[in-house]
């Protein structure tokens, strides 16, 4: 796994280890020291224009990153468009199970792209509360 910056204000050389994620027992909480200093973003989350309103902190994609964000060492951040949650129902579900709760904070960003978002965001609210994000 590797991570890249998108700034060039970080040297190379100063640059640290990669960080990698990997499977996080129950009850255990997962930290990733660099992102104290920057946003780790899943490489997924290329492209993604969310990421055009990040001005001030340094942002690095990262293979292999299970949330879509990190923005502590064990703060995560889901992603989810209402259009594309309209279309895949289950898809938030399946993406909070393969996440687990090995983060201190679970965090769902919510971009409503949709005329009439009342339905999606009801579904969507119900299955964070129960998900306790």
């Amino acid at each position: 796994a590797t991570a890249t910056a998108t700034a060039s204000s970080v040297p190379a050389a100063a640059a640290p280890a990669p960080v990698t994620s990997r499977e996080v027992p129950l009850g255990e909480i997962c930290h990733h020291p660099r992102a104290a200093h920057v946003i780790l973003a899943a490489t997924r989350q290329r492209g993604n224009p969310i990421l055009n309103y990040v001005k001030s902190t340094l942002v690095e994609f990262m293979d292999g990153l299970a949330p879509d964000y990190l923005v502590g060492p064990t703060i995560a951040v889901y992603f989810l468009s209402l259009k594309f949650h309209r279309s895949k129902p289950d898809y938030l579900a399946h993406r909070i199970k393969s996440l687990g709760t090995g983060y201190r904070a679970r965090i769902l960003l919510c971009v409503v792209d949709l005329e009439h978002p009342e339905e999606q965001l009801a579904a969507v609210t119900l299955q964070a509360f129960h998900a306790e994000i």
